[in-house]
């Protein structure tokens, strides 16, 4: 596990530099070795390790793959979840996802999952999340402002 954690921490110095390409490959060998250690006991990590491949691809302006992380968190995080409609970590990654749907412009998918992430958050009663909260308002106007824009010229 000590190899998983300087992969990581590695990772980490790499991606505050913004060597986006190579911090991904030490998240991936991160998760290696997690998954290869105890795929349940380590679940939690294995979601971080997949969250920061899927921040360094979004960094690199690769939304489609980015997505693809996220996804997989999501369903990793769902399966740590005791309770989804009430877990902060559920709707960060839905909230993630948005945000790739946003920059693919799949514009009614984005507004679909900031709903969902804005769901969560508000019920989660958590008033640290208000900023996030307000920026899926923000987000979804967009979302609804792309989406009469495309109507209009379509």
């Amino acid at each position: 596990m000590s190899f998983a954690r300087c992969y990581a921490n590695l990772a980490k110095c790499l991606f505050q530099q913004n060597k986006y390409e190579e911090a991904a490959k030490y998240w991936s060998k991160s998760k290696c070795v997690w998954i290869c250690n105890d795929f349940q006991l380590y679940c939690s990590e294995i979601a971080k390790c997949i969250m920061s491949i899927g921040d360094c691809l979004y960094e690199l302006s690769k939304y489609a793959e980015a997505k693809e992380q996220y996804q997989l968190e999501l369903e990793v995080r769902k399966q740590l979840s005791e309770d989804e409609s009430k877990d902060a970590d559920v709707a960060s990654c839905l909230d993630n996802i948005a945000h790739c749907h946003f920059d693919l412009e799949n514009y009614s998918d984005s507004f679909d999952m900031f709903e969902k992430a804005k769901t969560i958050w508000e019920g989660a009663a958590d008033l640290s999340r208000t900023p996030d909260i307000a920026m899926c308002n923000i987000m979804r106007d967009k979302c609804l402002h792309e989406m009469q824009k495309l109507r209009l010229n379509g």
